[in-house]
């Protein structure tokens, strides 16, 4: 019953701003009839282009985001050009073209009458039917069933909520030899990576679950305060005594105070959370980033890199780990491509390569090559691998510029029969005849000698 009163007072402040907003607009058509529309030519325009009027005033609704109010206008709009074209009576002298054109009339505003509500729809998008109403459900005063349910709210938020990942592990500075015992899922580190994968769980899960996206982000943010809050705080605090750059999650967080209609700031908070895990300083085992160790090196960031072309895409290996039910492809010209994934701690790909003129797609798993055209041919070492084409013209190739970097070139398919050339300069697109074998120009230099059987592993000079 409280929802439903709630949502009773809702309706009655809607109805009296809408009926407010008609007797405002009523009085202002009035005012323009009675000293404008004096003359009887001027009220035989406004007859005639009344229907267009409202069809327009819903337009102008429209951008004011109350979709609701513009629908509506549409649709009377589109009503009133149907009747004026059933009742035209046409052009004295030309009975025929009279009939036609009124039939013509008549099945341009049915099409406006019934294209109102899609088009409206496609405009709205994921934003609320009326802005006015959205922002003063909000703010509209609780009904008693509500104030209970809040009071109730507020008894549980004195209670701690149970934090469901394991006990957080003093900060302090530890001896070596107790450090090498400490289990690094307790560490600030893996705690902040493991909230950060049960956030998007979470998120996915409840998306699946809530179909309409308004009542989708009010129910992500009543559960995120009640659930994750005062785990996300506890762990920013964590990452802050453990030297990470914890600005940009800390900007988040007070965001999804002052935001909490925008669910971009919940996911902005779990991406965060993960960021800044990897921005601890090495050589702080109590924290999660190994023994301390002497000289230089680099640092794990925890990134693996898909170059291509001038583009380049991070992923952390907590993505990467999921293997091949990793959900996301990495779409190139409309189809979806390539597919990173770790198997067995090696960065892995899976891709769909250019093979040819009317030949099927060349199949890379894992970064091996299944079986290419018998006139082409390849060469590899453990760390690139290269396919070139009849004139040993290179159409793909695969380097491990480090163990969590690869540079991928080549010609690849594309929708709408083309392809894309991927160098280190950008990308080109090629338009193929379906009929006709097109000369593709491929701006790349060879890795490898070839034949392959003469020059196995050896690279070009």
């Amino acid at each position: 019953m409280g929802m439903w009163n709630k949502w009773r007072a809702y309706y009655r402040l809607y109805r009296r701003r809408m009926y407010r907003a008609f007797l405002y607009i009523k009085s202002i058509l009035a005012a323009i009839h009675q000293k404008s529309l004096a003359h009887p030519v001027a009220k035989v325009i406004a007859g005639k282009l009344v229907g267009w009027a409202i069809i327009g005033m819903g337009i102008a609704v429209a951008q004011w985001d109350e979709y609701g109010l513009a629908l509506g206008l549409f649709l009377c709009g589109s009503i009133v050009l149907l009747l004026q074209a059933y009742n035209w009576e046409g052009f004295k002298g030309y009975k025929n073209l009279s009939k036609f054109l009124q039939v013509v009339y008549v099945l341009g505003a049915l099409v406006m009458l019934i294209a109102a509500y899609p088009i409206t729809k496609a405009k709205r998008g994921d934003k609320p039917w009326s802005d006015t109403w959205h922002r003063s459900v909000h703010t509209a005063p609780q009904s008693p069933a509500d104030n209970q349910q809040t009071a109730k709210n507020e008894e549980s938020k004195k209670e701690p909520p149970k934090i469901e990942s394991p006990p957080m592990a003093p900060l302090q500075k530890l001896p070596l030899r107790h450090v090498a015992k400490m289990d690094e899922r307790k560490t600030p580190k893996y705690r902040a990576i493991a909230l950060s994968d049960e956030l998007f769980k979470w998120m996915r899960t409840e998306r699946e679950r809530i179909v309409d996206f308004q009542e989708y982000e009010k129910e992500m943010f009543r559960q995120y305060h009640q659930k994750f809050e005062p785990q996300v705080t506890e762990i920013t605090e964590n990452l802050n005594n453990c030297g990470a750059d914890t600005e940009m999650l800390q900007k988040q967080l007070i965001e999804t105070k002052g935001n909490w209609h925008n669910i971009t700031f919940l996911e902005g908070v779990a991406f965060e959370l993960k960021t800044a895990a990897h921005s601890i300083p090495d050589g702080q085992p109590e924290c999660g980033t190994g023994e301390p160790t002497q000289g230089f090196g680099l640092k794990d960031t925890g990134m693996y890199t898909l170059l291509m072309g001038r583009a380049s895409m991070g992923y952390y290996k907590e993505q990467l780990e999921q293997g091949k039910k990793r959900p996301g492809n990495v779409t190139v010209g409309g189809l979806n491509t390539f597919k990173p994934y770790l198997l067995k701690g090696n960065f892995c790909i899976d891709a769909k390569v250019y093979g040819g003129f009317r030949l099927p797609l060349i199949e890379v798993t894992c970064n091996h090559l299944a079986e290419i055209s018998s006139n082409w041919d390849t060469n590899y070492t453990d760390k690139a691998i290269e396919v070139v084409d009849q004139n040993e013209v290179p159409v793909f190739q695969m380097i491990f510029e480090s163990d969590t970097k690869i540079r991928i070139n080549g010609v690849f398919p594309a929708e709408n029969n083309e392809v894309l050339i991927e160098t280190p300069e950008g990308t080109r697109r090629v338009k193929l005849d379906p009929k006709n074998a097109t000369p593709i120009e491929v701006p790349l230099k060879r890795l490898f000698k070839y034949p392959a059987y003469r020059f196995l592993h050896q690279y070009a000079d």
